[in-house]
């Protein structure tokens, strides 16, 4: 039986289930917000197979290693410099 007390779950749009899904990933979502982008999700496909895309992509990056990316160091000082360009403006 429902609890006749509790609130439905707050709207979500879409576009903040981006800035949300990386958080429920990592299960440090509250509760209040879980349940809300849940219940998003029970009702919009596109959401759904985003989760679903960056679930896969975490897998998949997850499982790579330095060696595994070509140039890394080439990789990472472009990185930096990005970082260290940001930072200035």
């Amino acid at each position: 039986m429902k609890n006749p007390f509790r609130r439905a779950p707050r709207h979500v749009p879409c576009i903040e289930i981006v800035e949300l899904v990386t958080d429920y990933l990592e299960g440090t979502l509250p509760d209040a917000e879980r349940r809300a982008l849940e219940h998003h999700l029970g009702d919009c496909e596109d959401c759904s197979s985003y989760l679903e895309q960056m679930r896969e992509t975490r897998r998949i990056a997850g499982a790579l290693g330095p060696e595994d990316v070509p140039d890394h160091d080439g990789l990472m000082a472009a990185f930096r410099a990005y970082q260290a360009e940001r930072a200035d403006e």
